[in-house]
């Protein structure tokens, strides 16, 4: 039995299998709680996977050139690389290393942290290229969207926010159908070639963050 479609898993009926995590904003240097948004767990998201025509899923991390699971982007701002294959299908996914919406300094970084963010970017890669979840970071990205700032606001346009859009715009043509191959190939770039503009996005917010340290 073949996996079931992007659609089709995207429609799945995922109550039973839901958990929540906290909403947390910063305010006067405190994390206050302000909400609750609804997630998959890695374990839920694999034992769907299996249950909806999956024959075999691996999933792991992308090694540094250190041969070690962290990436750094300008020595601080860790991120995971996650790949993940679905009867064959590979694909990959940059996460960053937080504390739900709190970033972790180096210094309180341990191992722990970046298993989590592992498990998490394995949820976000599957919900990104299979559908399997999809539904839930769109409740979060309306949820989010609500307490956004202005249009007008250039602090709002910031390079990772193009990103976020750009991953949404894909995802929109592959629940339309469109196969990863096809994007691809419209786009006249190899997967290779699309992962390294992907990690131009972090390049970008590198080069701001210095910038604001004049």
């Amino acid at each position: 039995m073949a996996i079931k479609n992007f659609a089709e898993l995207m429609g799945i009926d995922l109550k039973a299998h839901i958990s929540k995590k906290p909403i947390l904003k910063k305010e006067g240097g405190e994390w206050k709680k302000i909400g609750e948004l609804d997630y998959l767990s890695w374990p839920d998201c694999l034992w769907l996977l299996h249950q909806n025509g999956a024959e075999k899923v691996i999933y792991g991390n992308v090694r540094s050139g250190a041969d070690h699971p962290l990436f750094l982007i300008d020595g601080r701002a860790p991120f995971v690389r996650v790949y993940v294959e679905v009867d064959g299908d590979h694909r990959e996914l940059d996460y960053p290393v937080i504390d739900g919406a709190r970033d972790i300094s180096m210094d309180k970084l341990v191992q722990s942290d970046i298993h989590n963010a592992t498990q998490r970017g394995f949820v976000k890669c599957v919900a990104i290229n299979w559908g399997l979840g999809l539904s839930l970071w769109q409740k979060e990205e309306n949820e989010e969207g609500k307490r956004r700032k202005p249009s007008d606001d250039l602090e709002f346009h910031n390079i990772m926010a193009i990103k976020e859009r750009v991953n949404r715009f894909i995802t929109s043509k592959l629940q339309g159908g469109m196969s990863m191959e096809d994007i691809l190939s419209g786009l006249q770039l190899s997967q290779a070639q699309f992962n390294t503009v992907m990690r131009y996005f972090d390049g970008i917010a590198t080069f701001e963050q210095r910038l604001s340290r004049l």
